[in-house]
């Protein structure tokens, strides 16, 4: 399905359609309408294609940090997606606070 992904970020592509697909189901699955799915995972291109700090790390890669501490993937991805609302979907901003929580367990 095209999801009239921005053309500074690709557009529509295989890789851009491969990771809105995954990205809205997830959200979607943690309770968000899908309108709110979409303009969630928007941002997260948006912010990820900005960042340059420790890109590499994925949300699946944080949700796996933090499913080993919380013993809960569920937990985790509402812990991460909380975070994500909570600074604006700045991934930077995420990655701080999960790995601030993990080192201070």
């Amino acid at each position: 399905m095209p999801y009239s992904v921005d053309k500074d970020l690709g557009g529509d592509n295989k890789e851009n359609d491969d990771f809105m697909e995954k990205c809205v189901k997830r959200v979607m699955d943690s309770g968000k309408d899908k309108n709110s799915a979409i303009a969630i995972c928007k941002a997260q291109m948006k912010k990820k294609s900005e960042s340059s700090v420790d890109s590499e790390t994925t949300y699946d890669e944080l949700v796996g940090l933090k499913s080993r501490e919380l013993h809960s993937k569920e937990l985790a991805e509402s812990f991460i997606l909380s975070a994500l609302d909570r600074f604006d979907f700045d991934m930077d901003h995420v990655k701080e606070e999960v790995y601030r929580n993990i080192k201070g367990r």
